[in-house]
């Protein structure tokens, strides 16, 4: 019988290069099945994702992740709110190691396992800092490129990171279906963000899609 991690990273890599124009090598096949596997140990006991299975982590998780790529620069300093259980950050890493990663995450839990993350897969320029965005959120800024996966709704995390951003930096948006288009058009526009990119993609292998809309800091925040 196949192992189910092997099944599931030959199937990234292939809608990775099919869907989304990412070439990933046996040393990135490596890192990811490093990853999930920590995932795996450390979800028995401190829950950080639901199911954690490897088809549902490759599928539902990393695949995600891996949307943003086309979207980030080689190189960016990259800031990910609300990191836990490291995603989208350490997919990203994991993919383009030439990005310096900063992770954010209020959980004491949550931080212990992104460390070790850092340690056991190597990844070199990562950091992670144990804050509460909105009440003790100090990193080291500024930034290239913000995103939150999961953390809140946009329209709450876009004004904690807007101090953070680089003029003509971007903030990624990885919007559900539940999303008020019509209010973040409006609070876009108060913020002075202007929508670079804004796309629908397909996750391979669920049927679901996810909606990326790339903002660019334009002015002042007020």
């Amino acid at each position: 019988m196949r192992d189910p991690i092997t099944v599931e990273l030959r199937f990234l890599r292939r809608e990775a290069r099919r869907a989304f124009g990412i070439q990933l090598d046996e040393s990135h096949l490596n890192q990811f099945r490093r990853y999930i596997e920590i995932l795996q140990e450390w979800n028995r006991v401190f829950r950080l994702v639901g199911r954690d299975d490897a088809q549902t982590l490759v599928r539902w998780h990393l695949l995600d992740s891996l949307t943003l790529i086309p979207f980030i620069q080689e190189g960016q300093r990259l800031l990910d709110i609300g990191s836990g259980a490291g995603l989208p950050g350490v997919p990203l890493k994991i993919a383009r190691p030439s990005l310096i990663l900063h992770m954010a995450e209020a959980k004491r839990r949550r931080v212990s396992f992104l460390k070790e993350v850092i340690r056991l897969l190597a990844l070199k320029q990562t950091k992670v800092f144990h804050c509460r965005i909105g009440i003790d959120f100090t990193v080291d800024g500024p930034y290239e490129a913000i995103v939150a996966r999961a953390v809140a709704a946009p329209t709450q995390w876009i004004p904690w990171a807007m101090d953070l951003l680089m003029e003509d930096g971007i903030l990624l948006l990885m919007l559900g279906p539940s999303v008020d288009l019509e209010e973040l058009g409006r609070k876009l526009k108060d913020w002075r963000l202007r929508v670079q990119r804004d796309v629908s993609v397909r996750l391979p292998g669920t049927g679901r899609r996810r909606r990326i809309m790339v903002v660019e800091k334009i002015g002042c925040f007020t």
